[in-house]
């Protein structure tokens, strides 16, 4: 039985910890996540958060 995926607001990482979680990860750790996760964007002070959770793990692939 597959898991239901977690609201946004219910992950319990922070911006810090998904940009860890981005450096500290390989390149193709990055592109599975990208490939399988659940892609999320967020918008702060006219910027635009990407990212995906993948793996119970949120990373960062980009900002503009």
């Amino acid at each position: 039985m597959a898991k239901t995926p977690k609201p946004l607001a219910e992950l319990s990482y922070s911006w810090v910890g998904a940009g860890i979680n981005t450096l500290d990860a390989s390149r193709w750790t990055v592109w599975m996540a990208k490939l399988f996760g659940r892609r999320f964007t967020g918008e702060d002070m006219n910027k635009t958060i990407v990212g995906y959770e993948w793996r119970g793990k949120l990373y960062l692939t980009d900002y503009h």
